[in-house]
């Protein structure tokens, strides 16, 4: 360990130490990561003898390809110019990144570690530091042959005990006349060689390979850190995703039914509050006032705000769970949490009382869209838009899109209870906890309740298993002062018997999630009535081929309430503008589709209740539309006078006695229409107009997958109980060392199994998933990874993203900095140079305004050529006298004046 000037050593610079992630002590990384240390359910490196492919870390050269541009230069200019760039202080860079990294990430320094080094231990380095660490590795390599060369000699030399043949090799210098040592000389020679420099393609390939293995080693840590994860089981996983999108069928049919249910109960009502004719743009920010929580018993007798009144909300556009306040807010959920452990740790508060469990849990997606393995399928193999064809691991490819990822892959999730008082009695339990806990200290004393309150998830084992099956057969792990039996009688020492405990904190939101839900009002254009039939036909073409698609029962369909609210009389136009209000609230809350928002649509019922985003806002329509266009056309009508219109060719047809075609209209078309239009209209042609149920959840290729994973999961399911059975004297005996009950047969213990120990099943089971996942791992062109730091020297570290399935790389962004900083350099040189030529120009205008001024005092203070006069110079004239020649000049008579003569009066 190095010391510093007074001998003492200096902790955390160990030169043969090097900084790892482990070495960072972050309490969330190492809950997130303990499952994998623990147990996990597979990894690349498990699965490499199972798998028809395994991803090696070296390639083949030959489908390998350089990112960075060729520079065309040799290799001695390559190493001239590149010394220019950068200074020579490489050594103590390098250093910074390796031994001295403690220091560099440490917590003082950083206080938050680049998400990309959870998953390598140091960022990627350039091209250029790449060819300077190898050129410096073969250097050293050189001049250690040349070292141990000379050793060799010189050990030869001491062995041999022949003086003569000494004396025979010294030669006298005839210059001299003085010995000379002809070994010497040699060595001399040889110590003055240069070491041999890499070629650039050398280089080039090399720095490629290590790209190459530094992406496949990130890439591969990233898989086997998250395998467990729900929303990444539920991404690569065809089995889960089928179950995905059935869930998100069996929630559209439910919420049908419930419509159905409101409809039948009290149908004024429902048309009523499903109307959304009556928007009213705001004239300014509203305050709404809070909800109070009243702590009692009775939740009955509670006073109660109704939010629906104040929100502005129509009723009927909300979902079932929303209108009956059931869902309770579940935020900052790590990334290792699944969703059967949000549920134990909601069961834990219900006080052992099953009315009060939660029923479903509503996650949000930790990254949108879906894999490219599932764009592909859904494509059917059109060479044309597929993106994983190889041809498309260039990242300047547009088509290729990087998934966007929430960060630090957290979600949001909600509970779903049966009722709103169990949904209640678990808050009240949850607020008890927290305020009986040390976190809750600063709020006991307090009447308010804080609006987000911490609750503990247990989060040891992402299957709930506590105890550890260390042969699969429920047996025990050996104990350090036990001897395993087996080859070499090895003695584990360390191996724990049990998980250890783990648990991360969340947070619960105590306000109302119909707060999410937001109004806006449309254009006048769009809300106007002559859109309403249009939009009606839209609308129920729309839902009739989505309920085929989802299969809804028919007496829940769209078509079969219309017929229930509506019944056949004569269409007027009140009855189109509600069946219309019905039809969008039908698509949203069934289908999860939004009418006026651009058609978007969802499979997540997660997204309507996210703050923001697109399905949480209901669009309501101005009132009184109609009439604001009519005043503004009026207003506006002189603006239109003197442009040709359709009018004029509407009379010159009718003079030719042709008639006027329907669509001609005087009034120019509002964009927002046109654009609603074509949207609603590409909606339309995008869905299957056959609406009969389809044999396939998804498709053909993808079902198929899950029925391959579901068919292992059987006969794993039959091998594991096998495997925990033991035939005990006739009678059966459950194998698990912590457990070993005896039952009668093999019927009650197969029960028995499955109810008490099914999460080691479910583990099991969850292996059969991993080839198909790693599959459509590799398939993806651009992963849902953070992108990775490229140390570029004095330009930083540049993130940058992992491209390719086949081989995944990253662009190389030092050449690119560095011509950048080239013609920047450029750019400044051209402009100091304009600036001296300027500054010279001026110069010799300055000076040679002085040299004319001094030359022309005598012409009247006239510089030079020019006709500038300076009026405040004093000048001197001076008068000369000749008498050479000198004139008489006669003297000017004077004019004699005349007398005025005097007149006599």
């Amino acid at each position: 360990m190095p010391v510093d000037e007074f001998g003492r050593e200096i902790p955390g610079l160990s030169s043969s130490s090097r900084f790892s992630y482990d070495d960072y002590d972050d309490p969330e990384r190492d809950s997130s990561s303990h499952h994998q240390k623990s147990i996990t359910s597979s990894s690349y490196a498990d699965l490499a003898k199972r798998r028809s492919r395994s991803p090696s870390p070296i390639r083949s050269k030959s489908r390998s390809r350089s990112r960075s541009p060729d520079r065309g230069r040799s290799s001695s200019s390559y190493r001239r110019h590149h010394k220019r760039r950068h200074s020579d202080d490489y050594d103590d860079r390098r250093s910074c990144h390796t031994n001295n990294r403690g220091r560099k990430y440490s917590r003082k320094g950083r206080r938050k570690l680049h998400s990309s080094l959870m998953y390598m231990e140091e960022p990627l380095m350039c091209q250029f530091l790449f060819a300077k660490e190898k050129q410096k590795e073969a250097d050293q390599l050189f001049y250690e042959k040349i070292d141990q060369d000379q050793e060799k000699k010189d050990d030869d030399q001491d062995d041999t005990s022949n003086v003569p043949e000494v004396e025979s090799n010294i030669q006298m210098d005839p210059s001299t006349g003085l010995p000379t040592d002809n070994s010497n000389m040699q060595s001399t020679e040889q110590q003055q060689k240069q070491p041999p420099i890499i070629p650039d393609s050398e280089m080039k390939q090399l720095y490629q390979e290590y790209n190459q293995q530094s992406c496949l080693k990130y890439i591969h840590n990233f898989f086997n850190k998250h395998l467990d994860d729900s929303w990444f089981r539920t991404r690569y996983s065809p089995l889960q995703y089928k179950l995905k999108i059935q869930k998100s069928r069996s929630r559209a049919k439910n919420e049908a039914m419930a419509i159905l249910q409101e409809s039948i109960q009290s149908p004024q009502e429902f048309v009523k509050q499903s109307r959304l004719g009556g928007g009213v743009k705001p004239s300014g920010q509203t305050e709404y006032a809070h909800k109070r929580r009243k702590y009692s018993s009775s939740i009955d007798n509670a006073p109660h705000l109704d939010l629906f009144e104040s929100l502005n909300l129509p009723k009927s556009h909300l979902f079932s769970f929303l209108q009956n306040n059931t869902a309770l807010p579940l935020m900052d959920i790590p990334s290792h949490v699944t969703d059967e452990q949000l549920l134990s740790a909601l069961k834990h508060h219900s006080n052992g009382d099953s009315s009060l469990f939660p029923i479903d849990i509503v996650s949000s997606e930790v990254v949108t869209g879906v894999c490219d393995a599932v764009t592909k399928s859904l494509k059917e193999g059109d060479e044309d838009e597929d993106m994983n064809d190889n041809a498309e691991d260039k990242p300047s490819n547009p088509k290729l899109v990087i998934p966007k990822y929430a960060q630090n892959y957290q979600r949001n999730a909600w509970a779903i209870f049966n009722t709103e008082q169990a949904k209640e009695k678990v808050l009240d339990h949850i607020i008890g906890a927290y305020m009986d806990s040390d976190r809750g200290r600063h709020v006991r004393d307090s009447r308010s309740v804080p609006k987000d309150i911490e609750m503990d998830v247990d989060c040891s084992d992402p299957y709930m298993r506590y105890d550890i099956d260390a042969d699969g057969k429920g047996g025990k792990p050996a104990n350090a002062d036990t001897v395993m039996e087996g080859e070499n009688q090895v003695t584990p020492e360390g191996e724990a018997s049990a998980i250890p405990i783990r648990r991360v904190p969340i947070f619960v939101s105590t306000t109302s999630p119909l707060k999410s839900q937001s109004t806006t009002v449309l254009s006048a254009a769009v809300s106007s009535n002559t859109m309403i039939d249009g939009d009606k036909a839209s609308a129920l073409e729309i839902a009739k081929r989505m309920d085929g698609i989802k299969d809804i029962p028919h007496e829940a369909r769209l078509e079969t309430i219309l017929g229930k609210l509506f019944p056949k009389t004569e269409e007027n136009e009140n009855i189109n503008e509600d069946v219309l209000d019905v039809a969008i609230a039908y698509l949203r809350r069934v289908h999860l589709f939004s009418f006026y928002n651009g058609g978007v649509s969802s499979d997540n019922v997660a997204h309507a209740l996210t703050s923001g985003h697109s399905l949480s806002v209901i669009h309501q329509r101005l009132k009184d539309a109609d009439e604001i266009l009519q005043k503004a056309k009026e207003e506006n009508a002189d603006m239109y006078d003197d442009v040709t219109g359709t009018d004029d060719n509407v009379k010159k047809e009718e003079e030719k006695g042709m008639d006027a075609p329907a669509s001609a209209s005087s009034e120019p078309k509002d964009m927002l229409v046109i654009l609603h239009d074509e949207t609603i209209q590409n909606v339309i042609k995008s869905l299957p107009s056959n609406s009969g149920p389809s044999p396939f959840v998804i498709n053909e290729s993808i079902d198929a997958l899950a029925s391959e994973i579901q068919s292992a999961a059987e006969k794993t399911k039959k091998e594991w109980i096998e495997n925990h059975s033991i035939d005990d004297n006739g009678r059966a005996r459950c194998s698990f060392h912590f457990c070993q009950k005896l039952f009668k047969d093999d019927v009650f213990l197969t029960k028995h199994l499955l109810k008490k120990h099914g999460e080691y099943l479910k583990a099991e089971q969850a292996k059969c998933h991993d080839e198909y996942m790693m599959k459509w791992w590799d398939d993806e062109v651009c992963r849902p990874v953070p992108k990775i730091l490229v140390d570029c020297h004095k330009y930083g570290t540049i993130p940058k993203p992992v491209i390719g399935s086949s081989t995944p790389m990253i662009e190389d962004p030092e050449p690119g900095l560095w011509q950048e900083e080239q013609d920047r350099n450029a750019r400044e040189e051209e402009e100091e140079k304009m600036y001296l030529e300027q500054r010279a120009a001026m110069e010799a205008n300055q000076s040679g305004m002085k040299r004319g001024r001094g030359d022309s005092n005598a012409d009247g203070g006239n510089f030079g050529n020019s006709n500038f006069v300076d009026v405040d110079d004093m000048k001197e004239e001076k008068v000369e006298l000749s008498f050479t020649e000198v004139e008489n000049v006669q003297p000017v008579k004077k004019k004699k004046k005349k007398k005025k003569k005097r007149k006599l009066l």
